[in-house]
């Protein structure tokens, strides 16, 4: 049922696509989000798998896998070098991925991106294009060790005439809890509970931001292997690793401590587990950078480069004018619902355009929690058909 595809970015990185083929039906891409891979979407759980589901409904579906993410046939190549950022997987990875599915179709695609899969694309149809990109490696010395690190240098700028080419592209764009600005300042609560000394150390993204020395460390590592290190360490120890870590990980997951991913009531272990097991992915350390770099200065702009004026994406959305529908989670602590209404909703240039917010969801079980296959998948498919039946008219 399922075939991969492969595809070139322009600067020479094979990623993979698996694929759902339905011959002549309209073509929908599910873009993952920040250290996941194409099971996501495609999430091997009875009823759960978004992908399976717009299948059934006739629709071809596409599952890209960004660089440095997905395994086996479906693993996207980084080179082995993992010097690039979330500019480069949206100035990159995106375009490549949409005119595949065009080249092999013949038809204008949805895009459906949760988290960073659908940020990527409020990056890409602004027009954003580098006018200068350099990776060269430096050499420096620590404690009389000679090392090599990756030195950036480029330039992002929003282009009107490729946003419009862009837009043009596809039919209409689907983001799912996707941040707009890395910012809670305006939510009273949420603003104090980030400001106390426990959820600091506790809160993954303002424990990066506001701490430099981790933040130095974790950029010297070419990424860090949240998935890799399960993986050898089951490798080396069998299923018992699997039963005394999974198990025990799976049973917490349903508890308030993993709140700031999923709303907890909305998960069970089953969910939790496989989650774990099947879409999680290795993370690198420069797109975790920007995200941290994101928090700190509470916007949403280009990779920094020296004493050079970042491009600040936020200020570009009015160039977005596609048909758009941006869902997000009453109970998400990423992308709050609040902020994306107000820095996203309001600012996008869409004239048709569309917010909805689920109750009691958070940010990952938009996407595969309990209550997703009843909730979500049908109003997202819904507006797919009545976004197409408009176009048609």
């Amino acid at each position: 049922m399922q075939q991969i595809e492969y595809t070139y970015t322009q600067d020479n990185v094979r990623l993979a696509l698996a694929r759902y083929k339905n011959p002549g039906g309209l073509p929908v891409i599910l873009a993952h989000g920040l250290a996941q891979n194409s099971f996501f979407w495609d999430f091997p759980v009875k009823n759960h798998s978004f992908a399976r589901y717009l299948f059934d409904k006739g629709y071809d579906v596409w599952l890209p896998c960004l660089r440095g993410h997905g395994r086996g046939a479906l693993h996207s190549d980084n080179k082995s070098d993992w010097s690039w950022n979330i500019d480069d997987l949206a100035i990159y990875d995106v375009p490549a991925i949409i005119q595949k599915v065009l080249q092999m179709t013949s038809q204008k695609p949805f895009w459906v991106g949760h988290s960073m899969g659908g940020t990527l694309a409020y990056m890409y149809l602004q027009g954003a294009l580098y006018t200068r990109r350099v990776v060269a490696k430096e050499c420096i010395k620590i404690d009389g060790h000679v090392e090599y690190k990756n030195v950036h240098s480029a330039h992002v700028v929003a282009c009107k005439e490729k946003a419009d080419e862009r837009n043009a592209q596809l039919n209409g764009l689907i983001t799912v809890g996707s941040p707009v600005a890395m910012t809670w300042s305006h939510d009273p609560f949420l603003a104090k509970v980030i400001n106390h000394p426990l959820w600091q150390e506790l809160h993954v993204f303002s424990f990066l931001s506001n701490r430099k020395f981790l933040r130095s460390s974790l950029n010297k590592l070419p990424y860090l292997p949240v998935f890799s290190t399960l993986d050898v360490v089951e490798k080396m120890c069998g299923k018992w690793f699997q039963k005394m870590i999974h198990f025990p990980i799976a049973q917490i997951g349903t508890t308030k401590i993993f709140s700031l991913f999923w709303y907890p009531p909305n998960m069970n272990r089953h969910l939790v587990q496989t989650l774990m097991r099947e879409s999680l992915n290795d993370i690198c350390s420069q797109v975790l950078e920007q995200f941290a770099d994101w928090i700190e200065h509470r916007t949403f702009r280009s990779f920094p480069n020296g004493n050079e004026k970042p491009h600040i994406y936020s200020e570009h959305f009015s160039a977005i004018t596609l048909p758009l529908l941006i869902i997000a989670g009453e109970q998400d602590k990423i992308a709050k619902p609040s902020v994306l209404y107000r820095e996203g909703f309001l600012k996008m240039g869409s004239a048709q355009k569309k917010y909805q917010c689920f109750d009691k969801f958070g940010h990952n079980d938009l996407c595969m929690g309990l209550r997703a296959p009843s909730k979500v998948f049908p109003y997202i498919e819904k507006w797919i058909a009545a976004t197409t039946k408009h176009h048609f008219q």
